[in-house]
């Protein structure tokens, strides 16, 4: 792989992380009651939580504690939000 082609990778990926960023900036406190709603949740719907949640939260771990549970991840995410 090139130089130019990890450059652009970096940069696809820094714009994704800021475009996840800000959308996650414009829920609301009804759009995560919303989520916080569904108890139970189908294996991909928690994959992209734990995916934002890592986005937002990078010293956190895929395995973390905090990323177990559907609640927790979503807290997560909550805690994150701008």
């Amino acid at each position: 792989m090139s130089n130019a082609d990890t450059c652009l990778d970096v940069l696809f990926d820094r714009l994704m992380l800021t475009d996840v960023r800000q959308l996650i900036c414009r829920f609301d406190v009804t759009d995560f009651a919303d989520l916080a709603g569904f108890k139970f949740t189908q294996p991909p719907v928690m994959r992209v939580l734990k995916a934002v949640a890592l986005l937002v939260k990078p010293e956190l771990s895929a395995g973390s504690q905090q990323l177990s549970e559907w609640s927790q991840c979503l807290m997560v995410c909550w805690l994150s939000h701008c």
